[in-house]
């Protein structure tokens, strides 16, 4: 297969100025592209190299392919399981106000960047679209994302930190609570074992894995790896190598959250519960005696 079958002269020249393309032994994208070196010698200059919209690794396409596919398939058994199984929870029904405006618009904004994200950065995976437009889309969803986590890191210590500060003590034995009740307990209708309240927004598996792991892991290693590839030509390409295929792991990873997420929030007292919950503010619930 020729280099020209990978991407065109615009996606190449973005690419090298974007993301880094290296240059070893005089050999250079713009000279691979003008057939100045034959396709052996380009072979070898973009061997074992993950290059968005150029070369892509095929073994990790498929592995997450086949995980994307594997994990759609069983949220789909678990919801079937909730709907075979479904009782009707009894308990008076009540609101609370917990999320204001400022938390909610921050979610919905983040929630629009993170589609633009994954959805320019599948268009420059595959050479999707014109390159320019998702190169600039990415870039600058990207520098916008990394000032809302930037506004998340400041606000939660300064104001919300308790919601978010995982207590050690008996952890282990609350996540236990709670992994059972996503794979047992709701499939029969059972009481949620711990509820929002406005002293704890989130169950301990929220905590932990959604916030903590999501929001100071995954995304701020996400951040940091795409501010390296903004200025690659400051670091080493054998860094750089690497910087690109955790970059796109990270991706994968935040691809694989928000289905999850999106699959977490029809548990609630009704399917639209928690939904409504970062529309208005009220999380509705129901009082177990």
């Amino acid at each position: 297969m020729s280099c020209h079958s990978y991407h065109t002269e615009e996606s190449a020249g973005l690419l090298k100025k974007r993301f880094g393309i290296p240059s070893e032994q005089g050999i250079t994208v713009a000279k691979v592209m003008s057939g100045e070196y034959d396709n052996e010698s380009a072979h070898g200059f973009f061997e074992d190299k993950y290059l968005p919209g150029a070369v892509r690794i095929l073994w990790l396409d498929q592995s997450f392919a086949f995980m994307t596919m594997g994990l759609f398939g069983l949220l789909a058994l678990h919801g079937y399981g909730r709907y075979h199984g479904h009782k009707a929870r009894v308990g008076e029904l009540y609101r609370e106000y917990l999320l204001p405006l400022s938390v909610r618009l921050w979610h919905w904004a983040n929630a629009l960047l993170f589609m633009i994200l994954l959805g320019s950065g599948v268009g420059l995976h595959f050479a999707i679209g014109s390159m320019e437009w998702m190169v600039e889309w990415h870039r600058s969803s990207g520098v916008v994302l990394a000032l809302s986590w930037l506004a998340f890191v400041v606000m939660t210590f300064i104001h919300s930190g308790d919601h978010y500060r995982v207590r050690f003590a008996g952890l282990l034995e609350r996540i236990k609570q709670q992994a059972d009740f996503y794979l047992r307990g709701i499939l029969q209708g059972e009481d949620y074992p711990f509820h929002a309240s406005t002293n704890n927004h989130f169950n301990p598996m929220q905590q932990l894995l959604s916030y903590n792991t999501i929001m100071f892991g995954l995304i701020s290693g996400l951040l940091v790896s795409g501010l390296m590839m903004l200025y690659s030509e400051q670091f080493s390409e054998a860094l750089m190598s690497w910087v690109r295929i955790g970059h796109y792991l990270l991706a994968v990873g935040g691809l694989m959250f928000m289905v999850v997420h999106l699959y977490l929030i029809t548990t609630g007292d009704r399917l639209d519960s928690l939904l409504k919950s970062v529309v208005d503010g009220y999380h509705r619930g129901r009082k177990h005696v």
